[in-house]
């Protein structure tokens, strides 16, 4: 977005355009040009854009050495002016001259990829003024679907996924949600025919307007057939994963059925459905991997579209990569140290759509069902290679006089070593048993996850003794060292939850892997040893957050009274239906009975006082005689009118007296005589009548306080 105010002074204008116009000084006008946009004002922008324009456009008809800075330079330029409605509106005007200039057919292939990165620009910011040059656009982008350059090729289809926009966009976008729909749709047909050709089959319907090939020799033939088939992969690819201003209705089952017919063909099936005796069939099955590996690049796109949506799909796409897998398996008796297995590329795709998946469903990717298989491949990539050195017999004869003698010496074979042999494919298996250990811990067995710290902790051993002795390809490979110490740190972070997690070999590995010579390496050692030590040893205690109920802070009066009045009412209750205890005192002999001073005590601190005092002398004599003495008789005991004392309300529990040894036994049990137990319950009758005076008058209190508050 250009400034209001111009940071360069007005002398840099005059000079560009010096520049420009001089033959012999344009690239440094090109090069100060593209420097120098962002840092002009809209106001010199819409001074100079269209002369600017006009001088570019005359240096990319020349078709010389400056075509590729030009086209990048007004691909800025378009890019700049494109957040302004103003300059848009009126460089919109020149778009006719800039289409007419980029979709020359006779441009070098090597300013191909400028060209089509230019002519990008242009679709995305100017679609009206583009809109009556569409079907032109399409027809030359398709003329192009045969490139070989990958460069050239990615810049093609960020080209053709910008078709779709051109034009109206409808209610709600319907129009561009149909022509996605369409052109998604032709593309996926072109695949399937592309492939059928591949394979020597009859074609019967073809989606995309693609020119004809002529035929040259079967060999040839196929090569273009599998560029082309890459070609339209990478497309596909990119309509899926750029934005689109409108909903996208992705063809999912259509892109997994033309999955399962790539993925289905081991190069055994394949020399049986073509012959694999004939030299076309061999060379089929030398170039039919690099088909599953843009395949596995378009299934990668497809999973950062859809994501979860694609869980009902999720045991075809692991059977998809582990099928790959399978057929790809180098024995470990067929390795050798320091050079590059067969199919790597291949084995890397396939686990790179395997991480891309759990990382985006989780648990839900069903990688569970396939673990037992997809461990065998993990680990034999992620193994070491060791040397294995090869036996050569040679004969040598030495004549004697009694004859010759022959004898055996071992040789080994000498050749070059690669020491970042394999990395590529290393990092990436490391990389998805990282991410199955995080996001399936709680899934996955227990004995892939020893057999995964088997594996693991041996090579990170080997580590701590120096990067000098580690073993190939973790000596050279700072990726593969750090995706081994992700692993690590996975299996202490997320462990099994019947598994040991080795904290101990981990905080060790970490502590020397701080000293690793790459910085990244050395972070991420440092990273995961705090990780360790916060599990082992937290500093505080965490952080406890109470679960209190959200306030409702539009509260009327009535429900404040209503709240107030049940609260009340709720602690009045507790008071009264609270536990009271009796505590003994001393038993003294009164006339030859026993007598003891109960205390009954209540647990109310405000309203509910004792019913009798510790100094019974002090109060009223009568009320002492009725609770104070206890009779002890018979004709006491087994009176059936007598109530216990436990059996009353505000007694709930009684602490038996003792006695002295020589009169009573240790527990007597404690009870009233008729009278007695009606002068108790007169008493107890004349406090609740007080505690419902108090209460009555606190409600009172209360609601004359709420009495002025409105509704």
């Amino acid at each position: 977005m250009p400034s209001m105010e111009s940071i360069l002074p007005a002398s840099t204008v005059s000079e560009i355009n010096r520049l420009l116009n001089s033959s012999g000084t344009r690239l440094d006008g090109l090069n100060t040009l593209e420097l120098s946009l962002n840092y002009f004002s809209l106001d010199v922008l819409n001074d100079n854009a269209s002369q600017w324009i006009v001088q570019l456009l005359r240096i990319m008809r020349a078709g010389d050495y400056g075509f590729q800075k030009a086209a990048k330079a007004l691909g800025n330029l378009l890019e700049i002016s494109a957040s302004s409605s103003e300059l848009s509106r009126d460089l919109s005007s020149a778009i006719p001259q800039v289409i007419n200039v980029l979709g020359n057919p006779k441009q070098k292939e090597e300013n191909l990829p400028a060209s089509f990165d230019c002519l990008a620009t242009v679709l995305k910011n100017f679609r009206g003024p583009v809109f009556p040059f569409k079907n032109a656009m399409e027809d030359l982008l398709l003329s192009y679907f045969d490139l070989v350059d990958l460069i050239a090729v990615s810049s093609l289809a960020k080209c053709y996924a910008q078709l779709p926009q051109i034009g109206g966009s409808g209610i709600k976008g319907l129009s561009h949600k149909q022509a996605w729909s369409e052109q998604s749709d032709k593309v996926i047909l072109s695949l399937k025919s592309t492939l059928k050709s591949f394979l020597g089959e009859t074609v019967s319907e073809e989606g995309l307007n693609l020119p004809k090939m002529t035929a040259v020799d079967p060999i040839t033939d196929m090569h273009r057939m599998a560029v082309r088939y890459r070609n339209l992969c990478m497309v596909l690819s990119r309509m899926l994963s750029d934005p689109f201003p409108a909903p996208k209705c992705i063809p999912v089952a259509s892109i997994l059925s033309l999955s399962n017919e790539v993925f289905c063909l081991s190069p055994l099936a394949l020399s049986k459905r073509i012959g694999g005796n004939t030299s076309e069939g061999k060379e089929r099955q030398k170039l039919f991997p690099d088909l599953q590996v843009v395949m596995l690049q378009l299934l990668n796109n497809l999973i950062k579209s859809c994501r979860k949506q694609l869980l009902p799909h999720g045991r075809s796409i692991c059977s998809f990569a582990l099928q790959v897998l399978q057929w790809s398996h180098t024995p470990l008796e067929l390795r050798e140290v320091g050079r590059d297995r067969p199919h790597r590329k291949l084995r890397s795709a396939a686990y790179n759509t395997l991480a891309h998946w759990v990382n985006a469903s989780n648990t839900g990717s069903r990688i569970e069902k396939f673990a037992i298989d997809l461990s065998k491949e993990i680990f034999s990539d992620i193994v070491t290679d060791r040397d294995v050195v090869a036996l050569q017999k040679v004969e040598i004869s030495a004549k004697k006089k009694r004859g010759s003698l022959s004898y055996d010496t071992v040789k080994p074979i000498d050749h070059h070593i690669d020491r970042l042999a394999n990395a590529e494919v290393c990092n990436a298996a490391l990389t998805l048993l990282g991410r199955i250990l995080r996001s399936l811990s709680s899934i996955i067995t227990l004995e892939f996850y020893q057999m995964a710290q088997k594996i693991i902790l041996p090579i990170v051993i080997e580590l701590e003794a120096g990067i000098e002795e580690s073993p190939i390809p973790y000596s050279d490979s700072a990726v593969c060292r750090k995706s081994i110490y992700k692993v690590l740190e996975a299996l202490v972070v997320c462990p099994h939850s019947s598994g040991y997690p080795p904290y101990s070999y981990a905080i060790s590995a970490f502590s020397c892997g701080q000293n690793d010579p790459d910085l990244e390496v050395s972070s991420t050692c440092f990273d995961a040893l705090k990780s360790c030590e916060a599990i082992i040893h937290p500093v505080t205690v965490p952080v406890g957050f109470a679960m209190k109920p959200p306030v409702n802070e539009n509260i009327t009066s009535e429900s404040m009274v209503e709240s107030s009045i049940s609260k009340l009412w709720k602690t009045v209750e507790e008071d009264i239906t609270r536990k009271s205890t009796v505590e003994p005192s001393k038993i003294t002999n009164v006339n030859g009975r026993a007598s003891a001073s109960i205390y009954v005590q209540s647990h109310s601190e405000e309203r509910v006082t004792s019913i009798v005092d510790e100094k019974m002398e002090d109060d009223d004599q009568d009320r002492m005689d009725s609770v104070s003495n206890i009779s002890t008789s018979p004709e006491h005991n087994n009176f059936d009118s007598d109530v216990d004392i436990a059996d009353t309300p505000l007694m709930k529990e009684v602490v038996d007296c003792q006695v002295s040894q020589n009169e009573l036994p240790a527990l007597v049990p404690v009870t009233l005589s008729i009278k007695e137990s009606q002068a108790v319950h007169l008493e107890k009758e004349a406090k609740e009548a007080d505690n419902e005076s108090s209460v009555a008058s606190d409600v009172e209190d209360m609601l004359t306080d709420f009495v002025d508050i409105g509704p």
